[in-house]
């Protein structure tokens, strides 16, 4: 896998960090749909122009969590830096985000042990509550 040989190969101080492309299908059962006059297929965690062509992933962050930790073996802690910290960090805003603590902006999520989301928070506000 791509990320193994990315992280195995990094060498010196720099982070490598994960973002999704995810669109608004994300939690949806939406198998195609239309962008700027062009057909997305969405089929095996991928979105594709109707000639096969890569539009974007189909992953939200958690499974991306998920992902590193259960098959890239990555420990938890480091897969959460990888979508959070590192991310602020490498745009400048680890000031504000990226950590959950006194003066940041308590942007958060909470998660059951299987790492099922319980609940989302923004500004110190819950957004969302599976309970």
């Amino acid at each position: 896998m791509a990320i193994g040989v990315a992280l195995r190969a990094k060498n010196g101080p720099a982070r490598i960090f994960a973002v999704t492309d995810a669109m608004s299908t994300i939690g949806t059962d939406i198998k195609s749909f239309e962008l700027n006059g062009r057909t997305i297929k969405r089929e095996n965690g991928r979105l594709t122009l109707e000639d096969g062509t890569l539009a974007g992933a189909d992953i939200d962050m958690i499974s991306t969590v998920s992902y590193l930790y259960r098959n890239v073996g990555l420990s938890l802690d480091e897969a959460f830096r990888m979508v959070s910290l590192y991310p602020a960090q490498a745009i400048g805003l680890d000031h504000a985000k990226g950590r959950l603590e006194a003066g940041m902006d308590a942007d958060f999520v909470v998660l059951d042990d299987d790492l099922g989301v319980v609940s989302t928070w923004i500004g110190g506000d819950a957004v969302y509550s599976s309970l």
